[in-house]
C-alpha cells in the first residue's frame, strides 16, 4: 500500500539521528597542538558531512522514484479514457495524486539543493528520471496535478511561518512551512516521506551554505 504524504503531521514523536558528541577538553599544554590541527578537523567533518547528504539524497531520491513510477503504473493500467476521466474524479484518487504530487516535490527540492552542493551522478541521474517520470505523469492525468513545488511552499507558508529562514534537514532547502523538532526543520511531505519509505530515524544534515 502506498503510504499517504500528509502535509501537515505533526513531527513532535519522531525520533532523530543523535547529536553530535561534546568537544573533548583539552588541557592548556595541548591547545596550541589542537589549534595546530583544527583545520585539519574542519576539513574532514565538511567531507563526513558530503557523504551524508550524498548518501542520504540517494536514498531519499530512490524512494521518490519508485513512487513516481508506481503511480505511472497505475495510471497506464487505465485503459479507457473514459474510465481514467471518472477515476480521476474520484476523491481517492484526487488525494493520491496529491501524496505523488509531494512526492515530486521533495525532488525537485532536492534538486535544488544540489546545485549549490557536492552530489552524485547517481543522484542526477535518478532526479533525471524523476523529472521525466513526473512529466509522463502529469501527460497521463491530463494536467490534472497544476501546482508546482514553489506553489505548494506558497500555500504552506500562508499556513504558518514556523522554521522561517532555516533549510529543511532532508532537502537542504529554504521555503515552505516546516515542522521543527530536535534542533532541526522538516518539510512535513520531506520528513513524511523519509519515515515511511526510507528509515525510521530522520536524517539530520548540515545545511549547504556551510558544506
Amino acid at each position: 500500500m502506498t503510504p499517504s504524504i500528509a502535509g501537515s503531521a505533526s513531527i513532535a514523536s519522531i525520533p532523530v539521528a543523535g547529536s553530535t558528541p561534546s568537544t573533548c577538553t583539552f588541557d592548556v599544554l595541548t591547545n596550541s597542538l589542537s589549534d595546530k590541527y583544527s583545520s585539519i578537523r574542519q576539513e574532514t567533518s565538511k567531507a563526513v558531512c558530503k557523504e551524508d547528504h550524498i548518501g542520504s539524497w540517494e536514498r531519499c531520491v530512490e524512494s521518490c522514484l519508485a513512487l513516481l513510477r508506481e503511480a505511472s503504473v497505475i495510471l497506464s493500467n487505465i485503459e479507457n479514457p473514459t474510465v481514467l476521466t471518472q477515476a480521476l474524479e474520484t476523491g481517492q484518487m484526487k488525494e493520491y495524486l496529491i501524496s505523488v504530487e509531494q512526492v515530486w516535490g521533495v525532488c525537485e527540492r532536492i534538486q535544488t539543493a544540489s546545485q549549490q552542493a557536492t552530489t552524485s551522478s547517481r543522484v542526477e541521474e535518478m532526479l533525471t528520471e524523476a523529472s521525466e517520470m513526473w512529466k509522463q505523469i502529469t501527460e497521463q492525468t491530463g494536467g490534472n496535478s497544476k501546482d508546482t513545488p514553489q506553489e505548494l511552499d506558497r500555500k504552506d507558508e500562508s499556513e504558518g511561518v514556523e522554521g522561517e529562514g532555516k533549510v529543511c534537514s532532508v532537502c537542504l532547502t529554504e521555503g515552505g512551512h516546516k515542522l521543527s523538532y530536535g534542533g532541526h526543520c522538516y518539510h512535513p511531505p520531506c520528513a513524511n516521506l523519509w519515515l515511511n519509505c526510507v528509515d525510521l530515524i530522520l536524517p539530520t544534515l548540515t545545511p549547504v551554505t556551510l558544506l
